[in-house]
């Protein structure tokens, strides 16, 4: 009943996506936190990387 009523009501689920305004593409999260990765280590050294920022590298490395 309620679904009739209000049938633009956000549903469970559904994931919306985040687009680059310029481009139109979609972005990719772990691409963008790589980059910044990147530049940090490039700028500061690797042992700038917190442990947590060193482990989700590892995580995005092994997924690609």
């Amino acid at each position: 009943i309620i679904r009739r009523m209000l049938p633009s009501f956000p549903r469970k689920g559904k994931k919306g996506t985040i687009v680059d305004f310029s481009t139109g593409e979609e972005i990719d999260k772990d691409e963008v936190f790589m980059d910044a990765m990147l530049e940090k280590i490039s700028k500061d050294g690797e042992g700038s990387l917190s442990r947590r920022e060193r482990k989700r590298m590892e995580k995005i490395s092994e997924r690609r």
